[in-house]
């Protein structure tokens, strides 16, 4: 077979397997999960506020950027309080990105392979695929922050006047829809000082200006909508609590510890071959060996999450995964070009079956798909709708403490339970389990709960599901009908 041929026969399995990553997605999209409980706090100000009151402090301690809020209400006002038109925004952003990294790996290495592959590796990344309909500002944090990327490079490839308006008013807009979008517009506008002042490559002071944009809209941003923020010091002891800050002691081992499992856990998502991540670390090693010469595309690639991780030394904001979401195309793409430098290594010696460097990677990720999608987190609404049919008259509802605002959010959805008066909400707290004593033995004969979110304790071996039934037993109630789905489940009990 001849290299061109195999180009061919390459390129047309990617693009297939780019189809089956586009495929997977909408059956992720049409399967209609639940709303897990950081979904519900969020929608429930998006839902139930009109755009002026969207621009107060959000419910539930709540941030998001302004613009992702507006256009997830926009959707909620045209097709109703429906969980999948709450997941429109960020589904389309998943779609809209596939062209974006397919674009940017071209600027960036001219080569349609990796290009290819890269599209490929990001569509079954079962990471991005899970947060594709969340209905959080993660996955239009990667939108734009590919976005960003495309139409600066765009720019300082072409250095047309339509470039530069795109660049510029892309600039200008990301702010109010990404927190991240300083970060990568920082990046860029360094590279265009850098080519203003070092190079002399634009010698304009045009290429300077998208930046300025930039950073007059982060101004006006932070001073509307970041600046003494109610929920600011919530948002700071909640992520010191949960370790989203880089420890300020450099030469401690927990500063070390924290970059090591950081990195790591980075890492296991670009490629679903569990514990062996260390061979996926590797090739992205190689794809960053082999940009030394190419100091802007690494620069590109890696220096957000420098960034990233000074400002969480710094406090300003916390380094976790989800957070980081946006970088995952990035590596991606040096992961791509790290395999396509391997296999174009081996095939150059006249290894034949190299190929299956490019494709293995794709196959893994694909199996991968196949066992996962769709996902399904807290499906507190099939509960819910098991409970709506067998909820007799004068039975109880006990609704578990943690579950209290997702049962409100889908109640009304529910004719019998919206019709029922006997809805008793725990108020325990998850710290003290020994109030539950008391709470339930206010329950009448006959009661229904229901759990989702259920708190572990690190001291006992029963999570705070299996002590509250444990409790009822020891109350004398027998378990007349069991219901678990995914992170959700419904009992019945009766004396």
């Amino acid at each position: 077979m001849s290299t061109e041929t195999f180009d061919i026969w390459v390129k047309r399995l990617l693009i297939a397997s780019i189809g089956l990553g586009v495929i997977a997605s909408f059956v992720n999209f049409f399967n209609f999960r639940s709303l897990w409980l950081d979904e519900v706090l969020l929608s429930v100000s998006i839902v139930n506020r009109d755009y002026i009151d969207l621009l107060q402090p959000l419910e539930y301690d709540q941030v998001a950027p302004i613009g992702f809020l507006f256009i997830e209400n926009l959707f909620s006002s045209l097709f109703g309080n429906r969980d999948w038109s709450l997941r429109i925004y960020p589904f389309f952003c998943f779609l809209g990105s596939i062209p974006l990294i397919y674009r940017l790996n071209k600027q960036l290495f001219k080569s349609t392979l990796v290009a290819l592959l890269s599209a490929s590796l990001f569509c079954l990344n079962t990471f991005l695929l899970y947060y594709s309909i969340e209905v959080k500002q993660y996955m239009s944090d990667v939108f734009v922050c590919l976005l960003i990327l495309v139409s600066a490079l765009s720019y300082f490839n072409a250095k047309t006047k339509r470039s530069l308006l795109i660049y510029t008013s892309v600039s200008f807009a990301s702010v109010w829809f990404s927190n991240i979008a300083v970060i990568i517009l920082f990046v860029v506008g360094l590279i265009s000082l850098y080519k203003f002042v070092i190079t002399s490559r634009l010698k304009s002071f045009e290429v300077l200006w998208p930046s300025l944009i930039a950073l007059i809209s982060f101004v006006i941003y932070y001073g509307l909508f970041i600046h003494n923020h109610p929920a600011k010091e919530v948002m700071l002891v909640y992520w010191t609590e949960n370790f989203g800050f880089l420890y300020q002691d450099v030469f401690s081992w927990e500063f070390r510890y924290f970059i090591r499992t950081r990195i790591e856990a980075i890492i296991q998502v670009l490629l679903e071959i569990g514990g062996f991540w260390i061979v996926t670390f590797a090739f992205v090693g190689i794809g960053i060996l082999s940009n030394f010469k190419r100091k802007t595309a690494l620069f590109i690639l890696l220096s957000p999450l420098c960034i990233h991780l000074g400002l969480s030394y710094f406090k300003l904001y916390p380094f976790d995964r989800r957070l980081v979401l946006y970088a995952i195309p990035l590596l991606i793409t040096l992961l791509s070009y790290g395999i396509y430098i391997s296999w174009r290594f081996l095939y150059d010696k006249g290894l034949k079956l190299s190929v299956f460097i490019l494709l293995i990677p794709v196959l893994i990720n694909l199996i991968a798909v196949f066992n996962l999608v769709p996902f399904e987190k807290e499906e507190i609404k099939k509960g819910m709708s098991y409970l709506n049919s067998n909820l007799k008259v004068g039975d109880e509802i006990y609704v578990y403490s943690v579950s209290k605002v997702s049962f409100d959010f889908y109640k009304d959805k529910f004719d019998v339970i919206q019709d029922t008066d006997a809805i008793f909400y725990s108020n325990v707290s998850r710290n003290d389990w020994s109030k539950h004593h008391q709470e339930l033995e206010q329950l009448k004969d006959s009661v229904w709960l229901v759990f989702s979110h259920i708190s572990s304790n690190a001291d006992s071996k029963l999570n705070e599901k299996d002590y509250i039934l444990k409790t009822m037993k020891s109350n004398g109630y027998q378990l007349i009908h069991t219901q678990e789905y995914e992170g959700a489940s419904v009992y019945k009990m009766e004396k």
